[in-house]
């Protein structure tokens, strides 16, 4: 790994994230989205409970319904990782000092993507 650029640090970064990203959000996205759809204003007028919820959901939209948006978070993921390792990897470069790499790094990630995102 010493011997990597920083641009393939920074891209086996991006893929770990997109890997992570879409696993997690495979398992936790439906449930984020049941609960919003119970948190949304009028939704006691429209759904029993939980289960109501994930029936009347799968009627009218299928499983892909529950999945809405996981592009977008994966893209997310991507990018967030890959710069925060393409930081790591410049940063220790310059010889910044140990204790300040990761943070920096975690801002820069933090800061592109939510530029990327929020666009």
């Amino acid at each position: 790994m010493k011997n990597l650029s920083i641009f393939e640090r920074a891209l086996i970064g991006a893929g770990g994230g997109g890997i992570a990203g879409a696993s997690t959000y495979v398992y936790l996205l439906p449930l984020d989205t049941i609960k919003t759809k119970m948190q949304t204003k009028g939704a006691s007028k429209i759904y029993a409970n939980t289960f109501d919820v994930i029936v009347k959901s799968f009627q009218t939209s299928g499983i892909l319904g529950f999945y809405k948006g996981v592009s977008t978070v994966i893209v997310g993921s991507v990018v967030y990782f890959g710069t925060c390792e393409f930081g790591k990897s410049f940063l220790s470069k310059l010889d910044y000092h140990a204790l300040i790499i990761p943070p920096t790094a975690d801002a820069m990630g933090n800061i592109v993507s939510s530029a990327i995102l929020l666009h």
